[in-house]
């Protein structure tokens, strides 16, 4: 099994899973640094497999939080080449995380799409012969197709005891939440760590 993440636009780790009936399940993890555009303006329905890459990206990772793409607008591109050393009658691809929403290639083929933010999902994707393949993702900003007023994402630390959110929309909500705004224009939160108890009932009064 090979799995993918992709990256907040965030693509978290990308797995393979290799159906072999001799040996199981074989897997094959994708984490590392992938072929990477990005599509100004662009998005998830404009986006193709064959981009010309301009860029590495590491997966784990947020495309958005470097500089040079942090608050553009658009979609993230990423692609990666793996190899099998035989065919296998089918494969899986498992994506432990991504945002906002994404579109998933194998090979140029299309293999899969998903709007459930934040998720992790699997991807079939048919019997692989043996050799180089090309794994390619598409992860847009969808906030306003959508027709969201914000997106919000709490990163926690619990060894620490802190949290910092990531905040990309209305801005008369950001500035009513009592969180100091650093220099990157993350949101910092000394001292939360639920986001139900703590960060909810914040949200919750600047939207009163």
């Amino acid at each position: 099994m090979k799995n993918l993440k992709k990256t907040r636009v965030m693509l978290a780790c990308a797995v393979l899973a290799l159906a072999c009936a001799a040996r199981g399940v074989e897997t094959k993890c994708l984490d590392g640094l992938w072929e990477f555009a990005f599509a100004e303006g662009k998005s998830l329905a404009e986006a193709k497999a064959d981009f010309a890459a301009t860029d590495r990206m590491p997966v784990p990772g947020c495309y958005d939080l470097v500089p040079g793409y942090y608050m553009k607008r658009g979609t993230g591109l990423y692609r990666r080449e793996f190899t099998l050393a035989r065919g296998v009658p089918g494969a899986r691809v498992r994506v432990k995380g991504m945002g906002l929403r994404m579109k998933l290639w194998l090979d140029g083929r299309e293999i899969g799409t998903s709007k459930l933010v934040f998720s992790d999902l699997e991807f079939q994707t048919g019997p692989l012969a043996v050799g180089r393949h090309r794994l390619a993702a598409a992860l847009d900003k969808t906030r306003k197709e959508r027709a969201l007023d914000f997106i919000a994402l709490m990163v926690t630390d619990p060894v620490r005891g802190n949290s910092e959110l990531l905040f990309r929309g209305d801005e008369a909500v950001r500035r009513a939440l009592p969180y100091r705004r650093a220099e990157s224009g993350v949101l910092l939160m000394p001292g939360v760590l639920s986001r139900k108890k703590q960060l909810l009932p914040e949200v919750l009064a600047a939207l009163a």
